[in-house]
């Protein structure tokens, strides 16, 4: 596998997970600045992330859009769901983060710098325990804890460590965590992951 984005998290940190998690071979290219009008006409849409799969015949499968890449990893990887209800329990919940994503992209990621600071402190004031408090009530409805859906790891609870990942930077990572335990078990479960610790620790 070839993951193409830049050189931060963002749209591709799910995406690489997900490879880690599978155990996949993949390398990470990269845009280069200065060229990225003429590289962008070599993606699908003309943006990014774009992933590659060689397959074993030496042909190649591209397939781009942040989250079609993972909704494909995910059952690649069997981090989907196993029956009708449990895929759409997991997409449900999958496009709900999704949601969250972008409002923060709007909401502060597309300000000009100097206006961020006070938008971050809007989203995670106002947004952010909003959001939180109804996947609270949704996990508290599980009979086990610290999953999505059933008793293992799938998308949504990546994409939750992921999007949090985000909280824990813009509180300096003072994030209070109280209100939400439910939240907190499942972004416990994924940190703990031995791949997921790697990947922490070895960002590629």
């Amino acid at each position: 596998y070839s993951v193409f984005y830049w050189k931060v998290p963002a749209l591709a940190d799910c995406i690489r997970l997900l490879l880690e998690l599978g155990g996949a071979t993949y390398e990470n290219t990269h845009p280069t600045v200065g060229d990225w009008p003429q590289e962008k006409e070599t993606t699908p849409y003309g943006h990014v992330p774009v992933l590659t799969e060689t397959r074993s015949d030496g042909t190649k499968f591209v397939l781009a859009e942040s989250h079609a890449i993972e909704r494909y990893l995910a059952k690649t990887f069997l981090y989907h769901g196993s029956t009708p209800h449990e895929t759409a329990t997991i997409e449900q919940h999958h496009e709900s983060w999704i949601e969250c994503l972008d409002a923060m992209r709007v909401g502060v990621f597309k300000l000009p710098t100097d206006k961020r600071p006070a938008a971050i402190k809007k989203f995670m004031e106002d947004f952010v325990p909003r959001f939180l408090k109804r996947h609270e009530r949704m996990l508290e409805k599980k009979s086990k804890a610290g999953y999505y859906v059933s008793d293992k790891l799938t998308l949504p609870d990546l994409y939750a460590w992921v999007m949090t990942q985000f909280f824990l930077d813009f509180s300096d990572g003072s994030f209070d965590w109280s209100e939400y335990p439910n939240i907190k078990a499942v972004v416990d479960h994924v940190a703990a992951h031995p791949r997921v610790k790697d990947y922490v620790e070895n960002r590629r």
